[in-house]
């Protein structure tokens, strides 16, 4: 974490000087490419270290719903946030320049960076609905602790019964409201889904075959 930190922040800062340096160059020769590259310079700095500082204390070791989908937010609006300043600075030089073409390019660019924003956040914010990976591992590791079922049937009962998991949960907190529907599922479980009893079946084994062989002791 640290030196991932560490690389985010020396890049950053790079780009940011050397963007200024650029910038302060095109001031000195008169010349607006210079200019232009030390913007994009300071911004892709800036963008490294929002983004990297991000993903650095979001990820930690491994990744979570919660935390990917946070990650991502950021890294949809730091980007879309940049694409757009980006756009209204080519606009603001094409209207000074009196260009057509280069008003009709940023004025594209403007707009699809902000419709691809949109439609980013959109997916980002359905992405922990239903059953997600994690929501399964929990319900499999409260499973494992009863000992009683097999948890990969009852997951799958519960899955096709509630395809989400906030429906599910609201029945289970409360139990006097929703007696009848923890009922049902408790039949499935105890039908689909119980373990067998191995002592049972080893006392019943013993009952069976008590003579060599086993045969019972009268043959």
């Amino acid at each position: 974490m640290t030196s991932s930190m560490i690389l985010f922040l020396i890049g950053g800062i790079f780009l940011i000087v050397f963007g200024f340096l650029l910038r302060f160059e095109g001031k000195k020769v008169n010349d607006s490419k210079y200019h232009g590259y030390g913007l994009i310079a300071i911004y892709l700095g800036f963008y490294l270290l929002i983004v990297g500082s991000s993903y650095t204390f979001l990820h930690k070791e491994s990744w979570t719903d919660d935390s990917k989908q946070m990650f991502l937010y950021i890294f949809e609006g730091v980007s879309a946030f940049f694409a757009v300043l980006f756009g209204i600075g080519m606009l603001i030089h094409s209207i000074k320049a009196n260009s057509k073409i280069g008003l009709g390019s940023a004025a594209f660019w403007t707009v699809a960076s902000i419709a691809f924003a949109i439609i980013g956040l959109i997916k980002v914010s359905a992405m922990n609905d239903g059953w997600t990976k994690e929501k399964q591992k929990a319900f499999i590791d409260r499973c494992k602790s009863e000992d009683k079922y097999d948890c990969d049937c009852k997951l799958q009962i519960v899955k096709s019964t509630y395809p989400n998991p906030e429906d599910y949960n609201s029945v289970i907190d409360d139990e006097v409201e929703n007696a009848a529907a923890i009922n049902a599922l408790t039949i499935k479980f105890n039908n689909q889904c119980l373990k067998c009893d191995s002592l049972k079946m080893k006392r019943e084994t013993q009952k069976i075959g008590e003579g060599e062989g086993g045969l019972p002791a009268d043959f």
